[in-house]
């Protein structure tokens, strides 16, 4: 390590989510105000579980024989997928919680509320009924168009991911200049960032999981770092824990990935290094097809018992760290 890099590690580090904020990336045509944090939660014996993870609120439909209001949420299926298994007997439940705002305004009502797609896809689908206004961010929540990733393309990603920071040396091996993510404390904080779309795939793993192994077509980008006397000074964005869900938006608004996965540090899942891999699943046909097809069946008014749970918060919420390579 030079003189430099040494004097440079022992400043503040800055810290970002989805691995760097580059430029402070705005979403376009108000789009930051449809991007959600969620938790799916379920009992674990003594132990409450908490997946956390974002997502993106694609249409919104008026019902109108209930005088309500369907807000539509597309998510990576790992983030809820074992809320929706343990949701009688254990508890399982989604939470929805807006940029600015404190705690979840919202849970999903039942489990007729959800869809997850055929095939072990890693996408999810959940309803959420609001009988008034809903209680979310100033603006406009408009609804989301569809569009097709190409290679090269650039791009601009959003989530409430865990925050990292720049630096070199442990836990990276051999000093190697990455990104550190924060741990559970860090996790919750609406961020964006720019990037470029690598490759456009066919059928490729995209997310590991010890219930589930998650196949589907995929975009997939580099983490590209700017390094200064041996200390990561930019760099675009990588997709930490917690931004699983989150959306990847062209230049112009088209929603064309949902964050999935990416590839870690080798032993050590808590860094990412320059070159490393991140992966969406890509919002092509025919997964638009089952999207456009669900949202009619999940939008549908719940038992009253179920109907009781509309627009709580989540109280409560356990810690749970997670360390799992593939998955994010």
């Amino acid at each position: 390590m030079t003189l430099t890099a040494a004097a440079l590690s022992l400043l503040p580090a800055t810290s970002f989510g989805l691995a760097l904020l580059n430029d402070d990336a705005t979403l376009p045509n108000g789009l930051a105000n449809n991007v959600v944090r969620i938790v799916g939660q379920y009992q674990d014996g003594q132990d409450l579980v908490t997946e956390r993870g974002s997502g993106t609120i694609i249409s919104i439909r008026q019902d109108q024989q209930n005088g309500g209001t369907w807000y539509n949420v597309l998510t990576a299926d790992h983030v809820v997928n074992q809320a929706v298994a343990n949701w009688g007997n254990n508890g399982g439940s989604i939470q929805l919680g807006f940029n600015g705002m404190a705690g979840f305004q919202y849970t999903v009502a039942g489990v007729a509320n959800v869809a997850e797609a055929a095939n072990n896809v890693d996408l999810a689908l959940f309803a959420i009924y609001v009988q008034g206004a809903l209680d979310g961010p100033a603006g406009i929540v408009p609804n989301v168009n569809f569009g097709t990733a190409a290679a090269n393309s650039q791009i601009i990603q959003a989530g409430f991911g865990y925050t990292a920071t720049a630096g070199i040396g442990s836990p990276a091996p051999d000093g190697t200049a990455r990104y550190l993510w924060g741990g559970v404390d860090t996790w919750g904080t609406y961020n964006a960032g720019t990037n470029s779309i690598s490759d456009v795939l066919t059928s490729v793993l995209t997310c590991q999981e010890p219930y589930k192994n998650y196949t589907s077509d995929a975009i997939q980008g580099t983490c590209a770092f700017t390094i200064t006397a041996g200390v990561v000074t930019r760099g675009t964005t990588y997709i930490l824990p917690a931004d699983s869900g989150g959306p990847t938006f062209s230049l112009d608004g088209s929603l064309l990935g949902i964050h999935s996965g990416s590839q870690d540090g080798g032993t050590d899942p808590d860094y990412s290094a320059a070159g490393m891999n991140w992966r969406d699943v890509s919002l092509s046909q025919p997964y638009t097809d089952w999207i456009n097809s669900s949202i009619p069946q999940i939008d549908v008014i719940p038992e009253p018992t179920s109907f009781a749970l509309l627009a709580i918060g989540a109280v409560g919420l356990a810690a749970r760290g997670l360390r799992r390579s593939k998955r994010v």
